[in-house]
């Protein structure tokens, strides 16, 4: 879904909710890694080691998974909604590339605001 920030650039956008009826809190992640590309197009190196052992045990991730990123498949059991943006320039976002710059905090600013007057309730 898109997102627009107040340059007019739209932002690509996941967005996951609960089947219920809203508002839901939100996690929310920007992400230069491409929000499409889940744990098997993760690089090689990465996904050999995928289940990485903690004092817990192995840690999985959903497909719906980006790198680095929540899993919607967890949050949304947990009542939340999960959006995941590609940031300006990546994945099947418009505009022009720019890495932790000023315009990625104006971006994030503006979807975070942007999800906030969602209400991100079901329809």
């Amino acid at each position: 879904m898109p997102v627009v920030v107040r340059d007019g650039t739209r932002l690509s956008a996941n967005v996951f909710r609960p089947i219920s009826s809203g508002p839901f809190p939100v996690v929310m992640m920007l992400t230069a890694y491409h929000k499409d590309e889940g744990p098997t197009r993760y690089p090689d190196i990465l996904r050999n080691h995928l289940k990485p052992e903690f004092n817990l045990g192995p840690i999985e991730v959903s497909t719906w998974t980006p790198w680095e990123g929540p899993d919607p498949a967890y949050w949304v059991q947990q009542g939340y909604a999960v959006v995941t943006l590609d940031s300006r320039g990546y994945g099947k976002s418009e505009g022009i590339a720019s890495v932790l710059t000023m315009q990625d905090r104006h971006d994030f600013h503006d979807a975070i605001t942007w999800a906030g007057t969602q209400g991100v309730e079901q329809r």
